[in-house]
């Protein structure tokens, strides 16, 4: 007969239990560990694979067929040998050449920094012809200076992925002609060209978080081209900031910083449909936004336009754009119009329209309607043209390239942490389950115990 008391068996359970549940929890956290190191790695991981060919200029003398051991000697040659889907790697080193890409591979660079493709001043330095081409990890200079000459360009190219290099001394940066769309073009340091990105009828592209610096002409710049986003980039001590020239319609530019430019932040001419939100605009020696010639129904709100000669500008046949929930901030002159009617600068009651830094010296007695954190008297521009509900106080406008960063590191952590939890526990179910004695054990203890005292 066993003598055990129920309740030490019972007990004895429940303690092994919390064990099981600690190793776990530790087990869960060593995970966590892990796969931080491993996503960390994977950022700088290039798979080497059968289709992989590797190119370094300091093999010289051969033997030259792609291989780790052989790499070829420079990029053309590895172009000339590769198929659909190859990933050409290119070791640190000045390649003094022009290459063209008319086959789907990603090309990738050892360091951006020590990695240079050279034009030595020809023609254009790198051209993509084709779709789905990823570039990664170069410094591409020194193009010819003639026009249509670039350190990079898409010729009628979709779907391609240009990312983590430095594009410098060239005529125009990156330009996209011929139609090429949906391409991605982030994460790029685009210093000391003549023009930094150029997009001529080409639209649905993605430009985002680009350092476009130090340029003598356009930061960015689109002719015929729509629906582009253009999305938390640095454009910093360019000619110009970003221009929208001749039927660039319906595009998106948000969360960039544009400060310091010779003469506008933002400029449109005969561009429609098109939205400014959420931008830092400041210091730009012309105007933080110039709207002229038939430039119709652009939305602009939630900017912080601050310490440019003029805050915005609105000339020609510029009608019907909507220009509110912005803070002008210590511009030398806040707003200036050709006395046109037909633009709103308000979004109605309870809404309101911009904050003014300079209203409350304008209209000292002015006092707040009803406390909805709106002034009663409206700001006046010119005769046909007044803000009807100034805010009294700033919106609160914050980039979000630094959220949206860490967010996309977040969801890769995510999903990579899930699949390693599910596979931990496809194992552990595959486990003998050796504690099921005990618990029964346990259980039936319990209940004798229950049965006995009741």
């Amino acid at each position: 007969m066993n003598t055990e008391d129920p309740s030490l068996i019972y007990t004895s359970s429940v303690m092994k239990r919390k064990e099981r549940m600690k190793k776990i929890v530790y087990e869960i956290m060593l995970m966590l560990l892990i796969n931080m190191f491993m996503l960390a790695f994977c950022f700088n991981l290039v798979k080497a694979d059968a289709n992989t060919i590797y190119v370094n200029v300091d093999n010289k003398v051969g033997p030259w067929d792609g291989t780790k051991a052989h790499p070829y000697q420079n990029i053309t040659s590895a172009l000339q040998n590769a198929f659909s889907g190859s990933i050409i790697y290119v070791y640190n080193g000045v390649y003094s050449e022009n290459i063209v890409i008319n086959e789907t591979v990603s090309l990738i660079g050892e360091n951006s920094k020590t990695t240079i493709i050279d034009g030595s001043g020809i023609g254009t330095v790198v051209k993509i012809t084709v779709n789905n081409v990823m570039i990664s990890g170069f410094t591409i200079n020194n193009s010819g200076q003639e026009w249509p000459h670039s350190g990079l360009t898409l010729a009628g190219a979709r779907s391609c992925t240009i990312s983590g290099n430095d594009i410098t001394d060239n005529l125009d940066g990156i330009r996209l002609i011929d139609s090429s769309s949906n391409n991605s073009i982030f994460k790029n340091s685009i210093t000391s060209n003549l023009g930094g990105i150029s997009l001529y009828y080409s639209s649905n592209n993605s430009i985002r978080k680009n350092s476009i610096t130090g340029n003598n002409g356009f930061g960015i710049f689109l002719h015929a081209s729509s629906n582009n986003s253009i999305n938390g980039n640095e454009m910093v001590s360019n000619h110009w900031g970003i221009e929208l020239d001749f039927l660039s319609d319906c595009n998106s530019i948000s969360g960039n910083e544009i400060r310091v430019n010779d003469v506008d932040g933002i400029k449109f001419e005969h561009s429609m449909n098109n939205t400014v939100s959420g931008n830092s605009i400041q210091e730009n020696n012309g105007c933080g936004v110039r709207i002229l010639g038939t430039s119709e129904y652009n939305r602009i709100f939630k900017n912080d336009i601050i310490s440019n000669s003029y805050g915005i500008v609105l000339s020609g046949s510029s009608t019907n754009n909507a220009i509110f929930h912005n803070n002008f901030v210590g511009n030398q002159q806040q707003a200036l119009t050709d006395n046109f009617t037909g633009n709103q600068w308000d979004d109605g009651y309870p809404s309101g329209g911009n904050y003014w830094s300079d209203y409350r010296e304008r209209y000292s007695n002015a006092s707040e309607i009803d406390n909805s954190g709106l002034w009663n008297m409206p700001y006046i521009i010119d005769s046909v043209n007044r803000d009807h509900y100034p805010h009294m106080n700033k919106y609160v406008i914050s980039g979000n390239g630094f959220f949206e960063a860490w967010f996309e590191y977040l969801m890769a952590f995510l999903v990579l942490f899930v699949f390693m939890c599910i596979i931990y526990l496809i194992i552990r179910r595959k486990k003998p389950k050796t504690g099921a004695t005990e618990t029964w054990q346990a259980k039936k203890g319990s209940f004798l115990h229950i049965s006995l005292y009741a």
